[in-house]
């Protein structure tokens, strides 16, 4: 990544990621549901951490097998206050290809564990979030949100249910 590298112990990183695992356990509990490093590790033979970091800048965090199509969702945790900040990268990496139905599943949350679900298909998001406006940190490009924009769009869908079963 241009300008700093991942920090697994940053607070950002830490409800990030307890989002992921908890919307996984959830997803899990009645479909067949993986982590997307642990798919392309454990099935596909994939063992190179850059490898593993742009599959899931492009196939999301979390990976359904439903009946209709795959499901990929990308975990982003929204402060319930204040701005957010999307980064650009997955504007630019994560987008509709043929055998993936991708969404971002969002959290307004403090913790990463709690809080309102949102999940907006990533075609609608990626078009409203590249007219947000835009700001630099450390050399990364991020859009500026909120919560409330979240709660806006009429696109969206409030349950991890609502898309698997769409």
């Amino acid at each position: 990544m241009a300008g700093r590298k991942f920090d697994p112990n940053s607070p950002r990183a830490i409800r990030g990621i307890a989002w992921q695992t908890k919307l996984l356990e959830d997803i899990s509990s009645g479909h067949e549901a993986v982590d997307v490093r642990h798919y392309f590790r454990d099935v596909q033979g994939v063992y190179n951490d850059v490898d593993l970091c742009m599959l899931e800048h492009r196939f999301g965090d979390v990976m359904v097998f439903s009946k209709n199509a795959r499901k990929h969702f990308e975990c982003v945790v929204c402060p319930p206050n204040g701005n957010g900040y999307f980064p650009q990268h997955k504007l630019n990496k994560y987008y509709q290809e043929i055998g993936c139905d991708k969404w971002y599943a969002f959290l307004i949350s403090e913790d990463g564990k709690n809080g309102e679900q949102i999940y907006i298909h990533s075609q609608v998001w990626n078009s409203y979030a590249s007219k947000l406006p835009e700001n630099t940190w450390m050399g990364k490009k991020f859009r500026i949100y909120s919560a409330s924009i979240l709660r806006k769009i009429r696109a969206k869908k409030c349950t991890p249910e609502d898309v698997i079963l769409s």
